[in-house]
């Protein structure tokens, strides 16, 4: 899928306003969707270039300057997140509602594990318990999330004959 970087990065700006926003307004069990971490998923996972991990980033730093105790924590979780992808992308069918998910809920708890990790490294009073008891909330929010852009993406994407198998 070809993405260009004019339609991404309003993308990614909207989804950052609509996380800091209007989401905080909807919480559900004082949990909300990481929105962020949901389209850079789902770049990582269906572009074939760097755009997600670069944007990803982008994003991160953008989140810890407005809201993280330390810049540069979620840069680095989102970067491992697209690292985590692009390893693993090429032993499932990427189209996939089925494998869309499971990447999303793996990445969804190895954020948290690591966002949780490097916050206790670097001194804050983090509890993983606080961090466990939002997991689930999270991974179910996420998963909507990420179906749904799913769907939108996989709707607008152009079909090819040539793209099938024979």
């Amino acid at each position: 899928m070809k993405l260009k970087l004019r339609f991404i990065i309003p993308i990614y700006l909207l989804l950052f306003l609509l996380q800091c926003t209007i989401l905080p307004q909807f919480d559900l069990f004082s949990c909300t969707p990481n929105l962020i971490l949901c389209i850079t998923v789902l770049l990582a996972l269906r572009s074939d270039s760097y755009l997600g991990m670069a944007m990803g980033i982008a994003a991160g730093l953008l989140q810890d300057m407005f809201f993280g105790q330390m810049i540069g924590i979620a840069a680095l979780c989102y970067f491992a997140m697209t690292l985590l992808i692009m390893m693993t992308k090429h032993l499932t069918y990427k189209s996939s509602g089925i494998s869309v998910l499971i990447f999303g809920s793996v990445c969804t708890i190895v954020y948290s594990f690591l966002y949780w990790g490097i916050s206790v490294i670097m001194g804050s009073g983090y509890h993983i318990w606080y961090m466990m008891k939002m997991l689930p909330q999270l991974l179910i929010y996420n998963g909507i999330v990420l179906f749904l852009m799913h769907l939108v993406m996989h709707h607008q994407e152009r079909k090819y004959p040539e793209d099938r198998f024979m």
